[in-house]
Order: structure tokens, then C-alpha cells, then sequence
């Protein structure tokens, strides 16, 4: 679990078809922005989304922030006046080079022959095994168990997740 949160600003406007978020920073913490991989945003401290920042800039006493494509444009819409947040300890790589699941939302899911299937948007926990919530490119949401028999490989670096045959696992919105 990560945290614990601390707070470094305000948003004050969203553009919802950008994923942008423009935030007011608190005090002197715009340094804060350079380089975010991660953002935390809600009301409070105890009740935070994290969030994966494609990219941020700063500019004076406000910062941008460009959230991820896992992060939906109605979540980006119901963002304006939350707070900011930031870990306050930074989690350690797995020292196997394992991957952890928050590490794979917002990335690009790729099948057998490179087709794009889509972008991670949500890691659902059930009792049997973990499912991946993929948006489309064109619309429309996908659901593949997180199993060995799906998932491939994960290049981290690449921002990549490469999936097998997937045709038995598959839950298609259009189906």
C-alpha cells in the first residue's frame, strides 16, 4: 500500500479530453513535479486515487500534470478542487525485478503478431486471480484474467505488456 500521502497542492481546472490537470502547489513545492511518476488525488489523505503521470511541467507557482490513458476522462472531469498528493516514502524496485500491480496501469497491452489491444485502466483483485481492465483504442473495455497463460512478458521500461493466445480468457464489452 503506498504512502503515507502528503499533500502538495489544489487542482484548479481539468481538461478532461487532455487528461490534464492544471494544480495550484502549495508553498514552495513545484519542485515536487519534476519528473512525477505517481500522483495521488482526493479529498483527503485517507481517501486518495493513485494516478500515473504521463507528464508534467511547471510554470512559476502552478504545474500541469498529464495523466496516464488508464486514468478515465470522466475520473479527470471530478478531479477539479481535490487535493494533490505524493508519497511520502518512495516504493523500492522488488529486488527479484518482479513487478507490482499498480506498476502496470496506464500500460500499452500488446497481443500475439503486435496488435495493440488496448490500455491497462484498472487492476481488479477477486478471489480466484486478478483481472485487467483494458480500454480499447476505439472504445469499449476488455477484461483478461492476470494469469501465466495470458501474460507473457512486462517490459517496465517500455511501458509494455505482452499477452499470449487470448481468445479463451477474453471478456469482450461487445460480446
Amino acid at each position: 500500500m503506498p504512502g503515507p500521502w502528503i499533500r502538495i497542492g489544489t487542482v484548479r481546472t481539468v481538461n478532461p479530453a487532455r487528461r490534464e490537470l492544471r494544480i495550484d502547489a502549495e508553498g514552495a513545492q513545484t519542485h515536487q513535479f519534476d519528473g512525477l511518476e505517481w500522483v495521488g488525488l482526493g479529498r483527503n489523505a485517507d481517501a486518495v486515487t493513485r494516478c500515473r503521470v504521463e507528464s508534467s511541467t511547471v510554470r512559476g507557482d502552478d504545474a500541469t500534470v498529464r495523466l496516464s490513458a488508464g486514468v478515465t476522462r470522466d475520473s479527470v472531469a471530478a478531479m477539479r478542487k481535490a487535493g494533490v498528493f505524493i508519497e511520502g516514502s518512495t516504493r523500492k524496485a522488488r529486488p527479484d525485478g518482479g513487478w507490482h500491480p499498480d506498476d502496470l496501469l496506464g500500460l500499452t497491452v500488446v497481443g500475439p503478431g503486435g496488435a495493440v489491444l488496448g490500455t491497462i485502466a484498472e487492476w481488479i483483485e477477486t478471489g480466484a486471480n486478478d483481472v485487467m481492465e483494458i480500454e480499447k483504442p476505439g472504445g469499449g473495455r476488455l477484461l483478461l484474467p492476470a494469469i501465466e497463460q495470458v501474460i507473457e512478458s512486462v517490459d517496465l521500461e517500455a511501458g509494455r505488456v505482452y499477452v499470449g493466445d487470448i481468445s479463451p480468457y477474453a471478456v469482450d464489452d461487445e460480446d
